[in-house]
């Protein structure tokens, strides 16, 4: 039997992906304003964490040069102190706030090629290529505030801003709002640091216009001095409302202001429950920090957040970098000005690549800028910050507002506890009478309403004072279109609640609030019922006159 030898050639393509190797020890570097205490610790933080507890990598770890503190104006230190740092080899540079020192930096590592991290606001139009941001872009913010007020239907709109440079991002949220052309928008600007003398005059004349709607662009460590010299000209209470650009709200103290009606509505990137955030406080590197890098009650700093996120971002993008990248590291000096070899490839890398964070998704637009960004929608209740919704850049619906009205419920009978309401009425008997056996223990008013009102105060908890309206009528709009009587109290907010047998029209419904009408009296058209009359023999000539019917018989017979 013949036996075929066949040889079966197999030939191996063995594609291999060259994998580069990290240097031992990756060397970075940072600076931060002198203030800024809280973005350095957190950068700390980071570091001591990724190269204890994160499997990113295996072989190497991360060493900090050094950490400059620098003056927010002192460009030159800034500019020696960076220098220093690039002589030591670092494959990139942290900071936190953009300060004019820094703004100087910002182009000195644009010269050298070497990746800048930022995490604070930067009203910049123009993308700067070797900067990598990882705060969500003015756009992305100024929308979901635009989207806020848009749907709290506000009509008017005074902006509060502490800082001029910031007039360029609330600039294209006047653009946004601007659709509304019925709003009116007014812009201010705080001038000094906060005190008696800088920030009441302006909170003053504030309140003298009547405008009671307010964005507020002021530092988190500001919010209460505005709010106290806010409080103390007459700006907090029930019918202000305010919204803060701050994305700290959490960590506020509001306790001093609490015990005050007020409607305060805040951004935040994360909540007590978020899983990231709870891993971040469990860690026990974080006990080893001595770092005041969260408040009480387990909040966390929006600027700790980011520039945590930023070294991880970083560390997680350099482990995907050097699978097809070699990482060679070289000492710059800024005299001799040329660039890092691998800063620009590392630079485009950094802005394709996307990584999870404390402050959500980092991931970089076609244009380098964070703009794909979630906030929660916070409100300032009783008893604290609560979530009421989320925005979303990327959803079709940016804004949710996820009300729970048994909640709203609860949260407003608090509010009014313990509380002074100021009530207006008319003299109109029965509703509301003089009581004649007034003393200093019984009520000076009785009847229908009266009764109605002390009922309310019991099951509510809330204390009052009724005032008669001094032209004593129930209120008409006049020419200007301004409300006269107890409507006019009520619109001028001169007082929390009007009592009355009043009317409700049309007209009223559009300027104040109604509650269910406590008495129906109705309009009813009364007519006489026909009686039924038995019918006549001749009733059938009824329709016509005898003159008529006459005039017809002769005209038949002639």
């Amino acid at each position: 039997m013949a036996t075929a030898t066949s040889v079966i050639i197999i030939l191996f393509y063995i594609y291999s992906t060259k994998s580069f190797d990290l240097p031992h020890e990756i060397h970075i570097g940072a600076i931060f304003d002198t203030g800024d205490t809280l973005s350095r610790q957190a950068f700390e933080y980071a570091v001591a964490k990724i190269n204890v507890q994160s499997q990113i990598f295996t072989q190497s770890r991360i060493v900090i040069t050094n950490i400059d503190l620098v003056d927010a104006y002192d460009s030159f230190s800034a500019y020696k102190m960076v220098c220093a740092q690039l002589q030591k080899g670092i494959v990139a540079l942290f900071t936190g706030r953009l300060s004019p020192a820094l703004e100087f930096v910002s182009s000195l590592t644009r010269q050298l090629h070497m990746p800048l991290l930022l995490s604070s606001p930067d009203p910049q139009t123009k993308v700067e290529y070797y900067i990598i941001n990882v705060f969500p872009h003015y756009t992305a913010t100024s929308q979901a505030f635009s989207d806020i007020i848009k749907f709290q239907q506000w009509d008017e709109l005074a902006i509060i801003t502490e800082h001029a440079e910031n007039l360029h991002y609330l600039q294209d949220l006047l653009k946004l709002t601007s659709d509304n052309h019925q709003m009116k928008v007014t812009v201010r600007q705080l001038r000094g640091r906060p005190g008696r003398d800088n920030w009441h005059p302006l909170l003053q004349q504030l309140q003298e216009t009547g405008i009671s709607k307010f964005l507020v662009d002021v530092s988190t460590d500001h919010l209460d001095d505005f709010f106290q010299h806010a409080k103390t000209v007459g700006l907090v209470g029930p019918y202000y409302d305010f919204v803060l650009t701050s994305l700290d709200v959490s960590v506020v103290k509001w306790q001093k202001i609490l015990y005050t009606l007020v409607n305060i509505t805040g951004l935040q990137f994360f909540g007590r429950e978020d899983p990231a955030v709870d891993e971040f406080f469990d860690s026990n590197i974080y006990f080893n920090v001595n770092a005041p890098l969260v408040t009480n009650e387990r909040s966390l700093r929006a600027s700790a957040a980011l520039i945590y996120d930023a070294v991880y971002f970083f560390a997680r993008a350099l482990s995907k970098f050097v699978e097809q990248h070699p990482l060679n590291t070289t000492k710059l000096t800024c005299d001799a000005q040329t660039p890092w070899m691998h800063g620009s490839a590392l630079s485009h890398f950094l802005k394709k690549f996307e990584a999870n964070g404390i402050t959500g998704k980092i991931k970089f637009d076609e244009n380098g800028l964070r703009t794909d960004v979630s906030f929660e929608v916070v409100d300032l209740a009783a008893d604290g910050v609560q979530k009421n919704g989320n925005w979303s850049s990327n959803a079709p619906d940016r804004l949710e507002i996820k009300r729970n009205f048994t909640k709203d419920y609860e949260t407003r009978i608090k509010e009014i506890q313990n509380q002074t309401l100021k009530v207006t009425t008319v003299i109109e008997p029965p509703y509301v009478m003089l009581n004649p056996n007034w003393t200093n223990s019984t009520h000076k008013y009785m009847g229908f309403c009266i009764d109605i009102l002390l009922d309310l105060s019991e099951r509510l908890s809330f204390a009052f004072e009724i005032e008669i309206v001094k032209d004593e009528i129930f209120g008409k709009k006049n020419e200007k279109g301004e409300w006269n009587g107890i409507i006019g109290e009520l619109v001028n907010r001169r007082a929390d609640l009007g009592l009355a047998g009043l009317t409700i029209t049309y007209q009223r419904e559009q300027a104040i609030d109604f509650t269910k009408p406590f008495l129906t009296l109705g309009i009813n058209i009364l007519f006489k019922k026909a009686q039924r009359v038995k019918p006549k023999l001749f009733g059938f000539f009824k329709p016509l006159s005898i003159d008529v019917w006459l005039y017809m018989i002769a005209a038949y017979f002639g």
